[in-house]
């Protein structure tokens, strides 16, 4: 089952971006023609079908798939896009219903008790679909930083080509650990003697190095 989420996932969320999308583009269309063919005016229109632009519903399960894509290991290759797509279509869906809930203001002037009533719902649907937008554009910071559905560092090639090389000692060259006697016997060219690691012999054991070639 869960293999099968991971392998439609990312059609799903792009058939639910989509969605809302055309969902969104009807309404403000409906709105619009609403206003001129009827008897209704723009504020009336506005406020009837204003929230149909994008409800809290939609934008709840586009931030649920684009979840999966993120948070469901392994995280999508698609991922870092979809976010950034859903974060604009619910921040625009979001912007529109504000639009509109404003326009509708103008029918409510003088109105009924529960029209007034309506806007100030209308108002709250606004604002929880504003924090569903912000949790999406968060998301996507934590993605551009690499807090959010960032591979693990070791297995990434930057992790990789930042690893420390260690070159080996040429001729001539002391290791790492290495140490003379005494200031004579650096100056002749004597092997380096290497200093015992912790719980091994206290011995000094002289290096064996390949002859120097240049010579």
């Amino acid at each position: 089952m869960l293999d099968h989420v991971k392998k439609y996932r990312d059609i799903a969320a792009w058939v639910v971006l989509a969605l809302v999308v055309g969902s969104m583009v009807f309404a403000v269309v409906r709105i619009v023609v609403t206003s001129v063919s009827t008897e209704y005016t723009l504020g009336q229109a506005a406020l009837s079908y204003g929230e149909s632009t994008l409800g809290l519903t939609p934008a709840l399960i586009v931030l649920a798939v684009v979840a999966l894509c993120v948070f469901l290991k392994p995280s999508s290759p698609s991922a870092p896009t979809l976010t950034l797509v859903a974060a604009i279509v619910v921040s625009a869906g979001t912007v529109l219903s504000l639009i509109f809930t404003f326009i509708g203001l103008s029918a409510t002037l003088g109105g009924s008790i529960g029209v007034i009533f309506q806007l100030l719902g209308s108002m709250t649907d606004v604002i929880l679909k504003a924090l569903v937008a912000a949790a999406l554009w968060l998301l996507r910071r934590g993605q551009q930083t690499g807090v959010v559905g960032s591979p693990l560092a070791a297995n990434t090639p930057s992790a990789q080509a930042s690893a420390p090389t260690v070159s080996p000692a040429g001729p001539g060259e002391p290791i790492a650990g290495s140490a003379w006697k005494s200031a004579s016997d650096a100056a002749k060219g004597a092997p380096a003697e290497v200093r015992p690691e912790s719980g091994a012999s206290r011995q000094w054991r002289p290096v064996n190095r390949p002859p120097d070639e240049t010579n």
